[in-house]
């Protein structure tokens, strides 16, 4: 649920009729709240040395390197 502005809220009528026609009338309140958005907690530092690269001063080393982003997911479903 992605809007603008806080909860939203509707008033549902709700009206049931039993066999012998008994009637009963309720009003039901629904709120829909919006979750938490996602979160990024961590970005790692990537370095690449020019040296390194293919044509580089020391090519033999590595030219890549892997790291993990670290995240809190939103409470949306």
């Amino acid at each position: 649920l992605n809007h603008s502005g806080g909860d939203i809220v509707k008033t549902i009528t709700v009206t049931s009729e039993d066999k012998d026609g008994d009637i009963v009338t309720s009003t039901v309140t629904l709120t829909i709240s919006d979750g938490a958005p996602p979160v990024i907690d961590t970005v790692p530092t990537v370095a690449l040395e020019e040296a390194n690269l293919v044509d580089g001063s020391s090519p033999s080393l590595p030219v890549s390197q892997t790291e993990t982003i670290a995240f809190t997911a939103g409470s949306d479903d």
